[in-house]
């Protein structure tokens, strides 16, 4: 079986936390590329995937290049991929079957905004970890679940997570830690019934803490959020809401009426991922949850109870897991600490604490995370 590998002589993207596509990248002439090579050269990795023409991207990157220490993956990917390979998804579920794989695997869910890229971080530095923040192919196909239906939206998370592990040295004793996109968790008991032997982790930050966030986050992405600006609201609504119709928050607010505050809709935002993570673990997903207040300001003992939950708990392991809080995970993207933001105005602050008090919905999923 062979494919086609095409340089990448231009690439594209509107902003850094732009979803992986096939439209960031203009190709080349190609060289035929075997299916062998793809599957023993882990320089290759997946990048995204196009559900609408059954195809996915796997992209090259340089020799050398350690996916695993990077803030995000499909950042590092978009700026140093140096060829790409466009292939059916099919073929590409062919060649899943031959990556080798991890002893473990542990699904990292979050409402993002809450230190999970840390956790991922945290995770990496341990011996027999191998950790990796934000394949992004995943979060195509849980845009589009919906479509899919359910035996086809498992089998390719299976075939999308077998992708994301590509250790240079793979070990048959290595836990692997995925951590997505805060979408993924809308979609958490299917990633759970494709890897029926692996483990859920969730993380969490409360509603206002989220929301400012959020705010600032926008912000250091270039974008106009002043009051009664709606284009941020709108790119985050899209994304955050991993494609879902307005009309799923109707009892909360209309998210893309151009009346509806930016803090609204995100609020909005926040107790659908609550709501997500209810239902899963109502349906039997076994989740470890982790609070951004538990990994910030009780740093030993939340180090302790992740690696017991990863089964790597040791003293080694504590100390170098501790480390990871002396640098900025986020370092060298729009999002680190460096790049300046200002906090929510007070005026829009409360303007969520009022929707709390009047909105049984948003006091429902407040008090589910005290």
């Amino acid at each position: 079986m062979g494919f086609v590998g095409q340089p990448i002589v231009g690439r594209d993207r509107p902003f850094e936390v732009d979803p992986a596509r096939f439209g960031h990248f203009q190709l080349g002439e190609g060289e035929s590329v075997g299916a062998d090579e793809l599957v023993r050269d882990p320089a290759w990795t997946l990048y995204t995937i196009d559900p609408d023409h059954d195809r996915a991207m796997l992209v090259r990157l340089p020799d050398g290049l350690d996916l695993t220490a990077q803030p995000f993956a499909f950042v590092a990917q978009f700026d140093h991929a140096t060829d790409a390979v466009v292939l059916p998804l099919d073929d590409l579920a062919r060649l899943a079957d031959d990556l080798p794989r991890p002893a473990t695997l542990v699904h990292l869910f979050s409402t993002g905004r809450c230190g999970s890229t840390l956790a991922s971080r945290i995770f990496a530095e341990l011996d027999g970890v191998w950790s990796l923040s934000e394949p992004d192919a995943i979060a195509q196909l849980v845009v589009r679940r919906d479509e899919y239906g359910t035996p086809r939206m498992q089998e390719m998370l299976r075939v999308a997570t077998r992708w994301s592990y590509r250790p240079v040295d793979p070990r048959p004793d290595t836990t692997c830690v995925l951590k997505y996109r805060s979408e993924a968790l809308f979609d958490a008991a299917d990633f759970v019934t494709a890897t029926p032997d692996s483990t859920s982790l969730f993380l969490y930050r409360d509603l206002e803490g989220w929301v400012d966030s959020c705010y600032r986050f926008g912000q250091k992405q270039g974008a106009d959020v002043g009051e009664g600006s709606t284009a941020m609201r709108d790119f985050l609504w899209h994304i955050l809401s991993a494609g879902a119709p307005p009309g799923v928050v109707a009892d909360i607010c209309d998210p893309v009426d151009p009346a509806t505050p930016m803090e609204t809709a995100l609020a909005a935002l926040w107790a659908m991922r609550i709501e997500a993570y209810q239902a899963a673990a109502a349906t039997g997903v076994p989740f470890h949850p982790f609070s951004y207040r538990d990994i910030n300001h009780d740093r030993e003992a939340t180090v302790a109870r992740l690696l017991q939950v990863l089964g790597h708990d040791s003293p080694t392991n504590r100390e170098r897991a501790l480390r990871a809080y002396d640098v900025d995970s986020q370092q060298g993207t729009d999002g680190s600490r460096d790049a300046s933001a200002e906090p929510l105005p007070a005026d829009r602050r409360q303007r969520v604490h009022s929707l709390v008090a009047d909105n049984a919905r948003m006091r429902a999923a407040v008090d589910a995370m005290r």
